[in-house]
């Protein structure tokens, strides 16, 4: 937990380019920048598909665990 009450979701690493199928040096050329514009991109795109509704049923599952 940070110090203002977030807590972090997901974070990336050019090995994780690696992981999807890209060259390590592919992945190395990526620039500071150009990554975090990627997990800019991905966290709207995280947001805008499943991200409130994977929150809810997670959430429901960890309250089931609690019975």
């Amino acid at each position: 937990m940070r110090k203002d009450g977030f807590f972090p979701v997901v974070m990336i690493h050019r090995d994780d380019l690696v992981q999807c199928g890209f060259t390590q040096e592919q992945a190395d050329s990526f620039t500071n920048t150009e990554m975090r514009n990627l997990a800019d991109k991905m966290s709207d795109d995280y947001l805008n598909q499943m991200y409130w509704e994977s929150m809810k049923a997670i959430a429901e599952y960890i309250v089931g665990e609690r019975a």
